[in-house]
């Protein structure tokens, strides 16, 4: 585990999925250092700090979730639904986004519990 930077995608995903302005991860930054940029509508990449265009190359992989933690009856949601995560890799050259490439999906085959379940000791699992 580690440092990570996030990522705001307001560039359409290939799947459909809309994260309504939530912040993915990613390792793929320069820093690591809870820095935050967003993939623009146009593609283009930017450092919200600052507004500068982030001239990107190679491979961008960002990600997100609702598991919140795991225990002996499975995974815990941040949301009391099944768990699902998001995985998406945008490639560039220089600056440029070529293809944007991933899906959301949802993690049936593992059991979890919502948080009123963990706290009333009962055991909930997705079918």
């Amino acid at each position: 585990m580690g440092m990570f930077d996030e990522l705001r995608c307001d560039y359409p995903l290939p799947d459909g999925f809309d994260p309504a302005g939530d912040w993915f991860q990613t390792k793929d930054t320069p820093d690591q250092y809870l820095s935050r940029y967003i993939l623009r509508s146009d593609g283009v990449l930017i450092e919200e700090a600052t507004g500068e265009t982030l001239p990107f190359h190679g491979a961008l992989t960002f990600y997100t979730g609702n598991i919140v933690g795991a225990g002996p009856k499975g995974f815990m949601t941040s949301d009391g639904t099944a768990p699902w995560e998001a995985v998406y890799c945008a490639l560039y050259d220089h600056g440029h986004l070529l293809k944007l490439e991933g899906q959301r999906q949802a993690l049936t085959h593992r059991p979890w519990i919502t948080r009123e379940a963990f706290y009333a000791r009962e055991t909930v699992t997705g079918d």
